[in-house]
């Protein structure tokens, strides 16, 4: 059994990714189903009952890494696969009756249009001809959200998009089309008993190849040399353009209940999980917020007046320290108010804080408290670097800090 476990835990795509924790969850759960659905008829009878799981092998949930980019293409990735449209739809032809040319056009239309708008794989391809609606002067795409039976939604779009729509409405006009497939934009290759349109699984298979067609693929992530590393190409799937869509919109500053909207969601958490927050716009929030900071008489802290302002004899408690002694020597588990920090005259805000980049990977979250001597993260080489190594850095009123310098003005060393 516990090689059977080992083999599902560490299951493998072909790139050699490991598979998603949920999915691998998925295969030994569904392992176990079939032994037990054997044992109850006998097929299995003679299976020894040892041949069980043991209370230890279970495959976790994986705590992904917040500031790692999600399943969203980053943008260097994106330009590259617009730089390289004429490869998409030449490793096959759709259909016999439909020319190379026909299918790049009608493939190529499809990945713009998901780019651009955002909609499910499965919304794109049952899009009717008559998609596009335009009310005072404005675009909207008309489209079916399947996923929670809402049907003739409104997306606005721009005059781009628009014409990337019309342009196919008019070359698919002079292709010689069956009758089952006339209502769809993107209609199926030939007579079928399905919908009459494009599938979504013929639409990963474009894209599969065409992933595969590229030359060269850069990530945005340099290699020990400082050349890009290159970029995982399973990653490219259609629904990755949906992930891009709510990321790009919430880089360029769209507030959430506005992408909710956006998205076709009901439930903001939803649409959170679309996007991570990046370390760029981190800063900039405490760089807008340090200019807010006050003590509960309303006076100027320290840290606002002062980037090297600090506190030596301090226990870290959220947004700032706390002076409080019998606190501070109990490691902040002795508060004597019960954490009400903002109506303590102990309490300092303090917006500055340390930044660890380029790390392979972290081994604490956010608010979780850790200890001196604590191994936090691994050292990597992510980002712009020509090899693995740490960049620390401290950044506190509004401004990057030397290190060594901000410590030592507290008589405290960096380094023992």
């Amino acid at each position: 059994m516990e090689t059977v476990f080992q083999a599902i835990k560490n299951a493998r795509r072909r790139t050699g990714r490991v598979y998603e924790a949920r999915y691998r969850r998925g295969l030994w759960a569904r392992f176990h189903a079939v032994l037990e659905l054997g044992r109850k008829t006998a097929l299995l009878a003679e299976l020894p009952s040892a041949f069980s799981r043991h209370s230890s092998q279970t495959i976790g949930r994986e705590e992904a890494n917040e500031d790692e980019i999600g399943r969203a293409l980053p943008e260097t990735v994106i330009a590259q696969l617009d730089q390289n449209l004429h490869l998409l739809g030449t490793d096959r032809t759709y259909g016999r009756a439909w020319s190379t040319a026909a299918t790049q056009t009608m493939f190529r239309a499809a990945y713009e249009i998901l780019r651009d708008t955002g909609r499910r794989p499965g919304e794109v391809v049952s899009l009717i001809v008559d998609c596009l609606e335009v009310l005072d002067g404005e675009y909207f795409l008309i489209y079916d959200n399947h996923k929670k039976k809402r049907h003739r939604r409104r997306l606005p779009i721009t005059t781009p998009t628009a014409g990337v729509i019309q342009r196919w409405q008019d070359y698919r006009a002079r292709l010689d089309l069956p009758a089952s497939t006339q209502p769809w934009l993107f209609p199926a290759w030939g007579e079928t008993a399905g919908p009459g349109h494009l599938s979504t699984n013929r639409l990963v298979r474009a894209f599969k190849g065409w992933a595969e067609a590229i030359p060269v693929l850069h990530s945005d992530l340099p290699g020990p040399d400082g050349t890009p590393l290159p970029f995982d190409r399973s990653l490219i799937i259609p629904y990755s353009l949906r992930h891009s869509y709510a990321q790009r919109h919430v880089d360029a500053g769209v507030a959430v209940e506005v992408l909710k909207e956006l998205m076709d969601h009901r439930d903001l958490k939803v649409t959170q999980g679309y996007y991570t927050v990046s370390p760029e716009r981190k800063r900039d929030a405490i760089k807008i917020m340090i200019r807010y900071v006050h003590d509960r008489t309303g006076t100027r802290t320290p840290a606002a007046d002062s980037a090297s302002a600090y506190e030596v004899k301090t226990v870290a408690v959220p947004f700032g320290n706390c002076i409080e002694p019998s606190n501070v020597k109990a490691g902040g588990q002795a508060c004597p108010i019960r954490f009400q920090c903002a109506g303590c005259g102990f309490y300092r805000p303090d917006p500055s804080y340390p930044i660890y980049g380029h790390n392979n990977h972290n081994n604490v979250h956010t608010g979780q408290r850790v200890q001196p001597g604590q191994a936090i993260a691994e050292v990597g080489n992510r980002g712009e670097t020509t090899g693995s190594h740490l960049h620390f850095q401290v950044e506190g009123g509004g401004q990057a800090l030397d290190p060594a310098s901000f410590y030592q003005q507290q008589g405290l060393a960096l380094c023992q």
